[in-house]
């Protein structure tokens, strides 16, 4: 119920015009290549995650947008991203506690499938140590609607992870928060971007859109 309470507090500022935030996962990490859940850990980019986020960086250099600001989460395949589009965009990476990837207590460096079975065999927050998702999607929303209110009527960059964009976008979708990553995590590329507009309703424009590396 805290986490529920919590979330009504959160309030996104009336906007004096529309707000762009353009959500991007992270280069592929050496996790990704392994197959292993990395939750907190804090894995580097690979080659190819490194190569993915030059390709976005110079992608978004020649779209002439007006960046206002760029955020990160501080885990290293997130801050390692930003980095590689803060040199091309001319920006600080700004980060931000809040945009991390959701906790999974014993189970981060662990396979897909073993995740699953831990999933279906009940709640990992009381059996794994994992962070609760009330906790978590609590977490996602007040920082992402901060970085909103900060940036009202700009555009903004914020690199996070697969599990914090898909929370974000079923919050704001008004979608079962249970479901997130069945929504919208199938297929998320890295260095993918999801863009949604905050303006008297919240909409999502695009999601899993990679023209960089078609």
């Amino acid at each position: 119920m805290q986490a529920e309470e919590d979330l009504n507090e959160i309030e996104t500022a009336p906007l004096l015009a529309p707000t762009r935030l353009l959500l991007v996962r992270h280069g592929e990490s050496i996790a990704n290549v392994e197959g292993r859940m990395q939750g907190l850990g804090n894995d580097p980019l690979s080659p190819q995650g490194r190569a993915q986020s030059q390709r976005l960086a110079a992608w978004l250099g020649a779209q002439k947008a007006e960046i206002a600001a760029l955020f990160a989460s501080p885990l290293q395949r997130a801050r390692e991203t930003a980095s590689l589009l803060a040199e091309r965009l001319g920006l600080e990476v700004q980060p931000y506690p809040g945009l991390e990837e959701i906790g999974l207590g014993d189970l981060e460096e662990s396979s897909v499938e073993v995740l699953t079975a831990a999933l279906r065999a009940g709640n990992i927050t009381l059996t794994h140590r994992a962070e609760d998702p009330k906790d978590f999607v609590v977490r996602v929303v007040a920082s992402i609607s901060e970085i909103v209110n900060l940036h009202r009527g700009q555009t903004v960059v914020v690199v996070t992870h697969l599990g914090t964009i898909c929370m974000a976008l079923a919050y704001w979708q008004g979608q079962d928060i249970s479901r997130a990553w069945e929504l919208h995590g199938d297929n998320l590329r890295n260095t993918a971007i999801s863009e949604l507009v905050f303006g008297e309703e919240v909409v999502l424009i695009r999601h899993n859109y990679a023209p960089h590396l078609d």
